[in-house]
């Protein structure tokens, strides 16, 4: 129970940061707190379901400064981004079907 309102506190939070009232305004902002906020709200397309696997996910950031900028519109773009290599990671799990006899495995793509 605690780790599901943890979770759902933490999704709230993120869409609160994601969706600002002034969202026109241009703030001085870190990057990474962006793509942060991002990755909490897909990371439920990068953990294994019945057939893909696990999406694995490495974020190395390096020191950026504050920089100047519109959230709102700055992280619909990572949105996108991140939301467009799911979906062409998952693609290609969708066109292999592995099939696996006695000690030989085959992999078929169509």
């Amino acid at each position: 129970m605690k780790i599901a309102s943890h979770g759902i506190t933490e999704i709230v939070i993120t869409l609160i940061n994601l969706s600002p009232l002034d969202q026109a305004e241009m703030k001085s902002v870190n990057l990474h707190e962006g793509i942060d906020s991002i990755l909490v709200i897909v990371q439920h397309r990068l953990k294994a379901n019945s057939n893909p696997p696990e999406i694995p996910l490495t974020k190395e950031y390096g020191n950026l400064p504050l920089i100047e900028y519109s959230p709102a519109q700055l992280n619909q773009v990572f949105m996108n981004l991140l939301s467009n290599a799911i979906d062409a990671v998952l693609s290609q799990f969708e066109n292999i079907l592995a099939i696996m006899e006695q000690d030989q495995i085959s992999i078929l793509k169509f």
